[in-house]
Order: structure tokens, then C-alpha cells, then sequence
């Protein structure tokens, strides 16, 4: 994709040397899936972008690559496996498949003014690892695979996500209570949310008839 640079940036690239770096920073979001945020940055320290710290992190990115038969381009971003936080979110979220990964390159002088030169936002669509490096295969989401109308009606289903831990306050369910007695986790349904009198955010639309509508 062609890019538009900042007429500092562009001068930058075009010095045929300077003693400042680009640095390369990495944003994933994986809250959608039930995780956290991990920041990541190609440096040798800790820098801070957008009033956030980014680690530092040994982090490679492949070629792009691009099918004759039409598929989406994909690009692969490898992250150290000595990066402990990655590894166990990895394990515990299905390689932290579904993900959002926005890529920042940004010079050395535009940290504290916030300014990117490049900004590219992905979605992680497969996960590998060996003893050195944790492989993000990077990509778009297939516009093919999303369900359309995003939004359906569901008699006796809630679509909200449940907390994973006792203390959690998620955005729909906002369950803050004990769990009921003998009950650990929310299976969805009606009954779950009337044990833990949370029927007001239920996610589901018991008011009409049987069936699913979109």
C-alpha cells in the first residue's frame, strides 16, 4: 500500500546517512478474544509511544506474501520466544488467533510528538513456534468470512463475553456479583443470567418469537 510521509520523514529517508533510527513498534490487541494488550518495539530499550510503553523485543517481519490465486496477502512478523508474556498469552489463547496488530514505524524524533510515518493494522491469522521465535502469520481478515448482517437476534442465547476471572467487569455482561453456588462459568443462556440476577444485561431477546432473526 502506498503511503503518504510527513515532509520530515520523507527528509529523513532520503539522508544518505544520519545517526537517527526508525524504530519499529508493534500493538497487539487481543481483548476481543478474551486477552490483553502487548507492546512491542524493535529496540534495544523501552521507548514510549502515544503516552504508552512499548518493550523492547527482538522482532523480525518476512516479505509479503501474494497468490496467483487470489488469496489475501499475508505478511509474517516473528517475535522472540523469550518473550515469557507472549508465550503463555499465545498458549492460553489459541496463539492469539483473531487478534489486532497494529505496526508503527516511526523515527526516532517522532516518538514524543506521536507522529507515525507508517501505520498498518493486521489481523493474526495463524501462529507457529520453535525455541527461537514466535511467527505471527500477519493478514486482512476475509471479507468473505464475515457474517452479514453483523448483528442477529437470538431468543435464549446471550452474545456477551462472561468474565474469565471473579474480579473481571466486561463491557455488556458487567456481571460483578459471587458466583451462584456450583457454578464456575456462564453457559449463555437465560437461566445462567437469572441465578446470577444479571437478567437486565442479557444478551439475548427472550421477548421474541422462537427461531434466530438478522
Amino acid at each position: 500500500m502506498a503511503h503518504t510521509m510527513t515532509a520530515a520523514g520523507t527528509t529523513l529517508k532520503n539522508q544518505v546517512a544520519t545517526a537517527k533510527s526508525w524504530l519499529i513498534l508493534a500493538y497487539i490487541n487481543a481483548t476481543g478474544i478474551g486477552g490483553s494488550v502487548y507492546r512491542r518495539v524493535l529496540n534495544e530499550a523501552a521507548v514510549t509511544f502515544l503516552s504508552q510503553p512499548f518493550s523492547p523485543v527482538a522482532m523480525v517481519f518476512g516479505e509479503v506474501q501474494e497468490s496467483l490465486k487470489g488469496d489475501l496477502p499475508k505478511i509474517d512478523m516473528r517475535v522472540s520466544n523469550l518473550d515469557t508474556e507472549l508465550n503463555t498469552a499465545m498458549n492460553a489463547k489459541d496463539g492469539l488467533r483473531g487478534a489486532t496488530v497494529t505496526v508503527y514505524v516511526v523515527s526516532a524524533d517522532g516518538l514524543a510528538s506521536g507522529v507515525a510515518e507508517i501505520i498498518e493494522v493486521f489481523t493474526i491469522l495463524e501462529t507457529s513456534a520453535d525455541n527461537q521465535w514466535i511467527t505471527f502469520t500477519l493478514g486482512m481478515a476475509d471479507p468473505v468470512g464475515r457474517r452479514f448482517p453483523r448483528d442477529r437476534y437470538t431468543v435464549a442465547l446471550c452474545r456477551h463475553q462472561y468474565r474469565t476471572t471473579r474480579y473481571e467487569i466486561t463491557a455488556f455482561c458487567r456481571y460483578t456479583g459471587v458466583e451462584p453456588d456450583g457454578q464456575t462459568t456462564c453457559d449463555h443462556s437465560l437461566k445462567n443470567c437469572i441465578d446470577r440476577n444479571n437478567t437486565a444485561q442479557f444478551g439475548g431477546s427472550p421477548g421474541v418469537d422462537e427461531g434466530v432473526y438478522y
